[in-house]
């Protein structure tokens, strides 16, 4: 099975994003699962923490690089 890397990005890929940035606005980490079918956009889901936050990282170096990247505003 070879995997196609060159899919064209949907037509309204920019409203996907505004919608997915209004839906994580009060949030420092959401995932929000949005599909594109026939140029209509569908809801999925919001995922908080995938893997319910407990996951491992494969390398430990990736995971302290990762944490110290994300900024978290505990004043909301």
């Amino acid at each position: 099975c070879q995997k196609d890397a060159s899919l064209p990005k949907p037509r309204n890929l920019r409203t996907m994003i505004e919608v997915a940035e209004k839906l994580s606005q009060s949030f420092d980490f959401l995932r929000i699962d949005l599909y594109n079918l026939n140029g209509r956009i569908y809801f999925g889901e919001i995922t908080i923490y995938p893997g319910a936050g407990i996951g491992k990282f494969i390398h430990g170096k990736l995971d302290i690089y990762l944490g110290r990247l994300w900024k978290i505003n505990l004043t909301n």
